[in-house]
Order: structure tokens, then sequence, then C-alpha cells
């Protein structure tokens, strides 16, 4: 509030503008975005099973680019709006599968744990809701990013899941009458 308040008023005024317009995207962002993302699916399938390398996509874009392409890139670019295709472009079906199986074996568990649980007529702990939400917000911001491929973000994701099915109830064994 202080820097706000001690800026010059057209400024401020300027940096707020696109949030009154509610025009958050560039003019030229869905040319961009398609352009980019060509090139990470030229990229991935040339080299579909192992990818192109980490970190490379950017030499892959500058390799593969026209002319007509850097007239429509703005300076600066360097990553795809869209984790998934860069995944794929820079990993391969072997490094998306690497990603994803851990992931995937995280939320079977899950899964097993809820099905688990309908045989006990409890309510659940709130906690059981963290799964899908972690799932639904990894879905989406990979979509419009790469933030959720990034390693933290992993390693935060996984014990958010492991934690979800541990919170459901277990059902009652009664072993031998005791």
């Amino acid at each position: 509030l202080l820097t706000a308040s001690t800026l010059p008023k057209g400024v401020l005024t300027a940096r707020l503008q696109a949030y009154r317009e509610l025009a958050f995207f560039s003019d030229r962002f869905w040319e961009i975005r398609t352009l980019l993302s060509g090139g990470a699916i030229k990229a991935w399938l040339t080299h579909l099973w192992v990818g192109t390398g980490l970190g490379s996509f950017p030499f892959d874009f500058r390799l593969g680019a026209t002319a007509d392409d850097w007239v429509l890139l703005p300076r600066g670019v360097r990553l795809l709006a869209n984790g998934w295709l860069l995944v794929l472009a820079e990993r391969g079906l072997v490094g998306a599968v690497q990603i994803i199986l851990p992931l995937a074996y995280l939320a079977s568990v899950y899964c097993f744990r809820l099905y688990g649980s309908l045989a006990v007529w409890e309510i659940p702990h709130p906690a059981c809701l963290l799964a899908p939400f972690v799932v639904l917000i990894v879905v989406l911001l990979g979509l419009v990013g790469c933030s959720p491929f990034r390693a933290e973000a992993l390693m935060a994701a996984s014990p958010m899941l492991v934690v979800s099915a541990a919170a459901y109830p277990k059902k009652k064994v009664e072993r031998n009458g005791r």
C-alpha cells in the first residue's frame, strides 16, 4: 500500500487497467500460444519416446521457427504456456509416464481407501477432500503454465495425496470372535 500510494497516479492507473477492463490476455496471446504449442508438438513428434531433453524447448523452437514466427513472437518468451505439451516435448512419453505413474498410484490408493471407507458409516475427515483439489489444481495449472511440473510442486502434491488417502476411516475387521 505504501508503494501504491507513492506512485504517480498515471502509473497506478496503467497497471490496474487490465483488471478494470478484464483484458488479461494481449491481443496476440492466442496466436503466440498456438505458435509455441505447434513448436512443442513438432519437437515431441520428432523424438516421441524420450523427448528432446530437459530445458531444450527454447533451442528446439529457435531451430524450427520460420521468419514469420519470429515476427509474431515477442522477445523474452522462453517457455510454453502449456505444461503438458512441454513435458511431452522435453521428456517424451517415457518422461511423462515417470511423472504420472507415481501420482496415478497415489490416486489409486485414494480410490481404494474411498471405496473401503464406504463400509464404515462415519463422516470422513475434511482432509479427504484434499486429493481431489490437488489433482484439479495440477491438471488446470498444467494447461496454462509449467509450474505444476517443477520438482517442488510435485514434492508438495504427493504428500497431500497421501494424507488425503490416509484420512479415510478404516473398516474394522473382526478376527476369530475377538
